[in-house]
């Protein structure tokens, strides 16, 4: 075998390419190890926490979410968006009003955003399960929102 210097005829921009490729895997693995790690945090944590992390994890799935719908995954993006609603309504269920709210209602916002922006780019026939998602953030968004202004 050559190196990759030696087989490569476009020279430096195939050494990026090829760069580029070895990221984006290990982007996507550190997604993984990140989901895995968020999961057992949300499994551990008190319901202080909880919201945050559920939060974190949703902002996570967004992007895995997108990457999937990039990758022609629908599958698995559908998979994705459910666990999105998933953790979404364990936030809901699980916030005592903590100063880690305010944190986990600014991230659904910017969750609810991101994922917003991927429906647009769908087809028509993909975009419900997309839209319905982005209803249920925005009204944990709300809930988070009228329970820090509670008194």
């Amino acid at each position: 075998m050559s190196t990759l210097g030696e087989c490569c005829h476009l020279g430096k921009s195939c050494r990026v390419g090829l760069m580029a490729v070895l990221l984006v895997g290990s982007a996507a693995a550190a997604d993984v190890k990140n989901l895995d790690e968020l999961k057992e945090r949300i499994a551990n944590s008190g319901p202080n926490e909880q919201a945050y992390y559920c939060a974190e994890m949703v902002r996570t799935l967004v992007e895995v979410t997108d990457q999937q719908y990039s990758d022609g995954n629908f599958d698995g993006a559908q998979a994705s968006i459910q666990e999105i609603v998933k953790y979404a309504d364990i936030a809901r269920s699980a916030t005592p009003k903590t100063r880690k709210l305010k944190q986990a209602q600014i991230a659904f916002r910017e969750a609810a955003r991101r994922l917003e922006d991927i429906g647009k780019s769908l087809s028509l026939v993909d975009r419900p399960p997309v839209l319905k998602a982005v209803a249920n953030l925005h009204d944990v968004e709300t809930e988070l929102l009228k329970r820090l202004f509670s008194r």
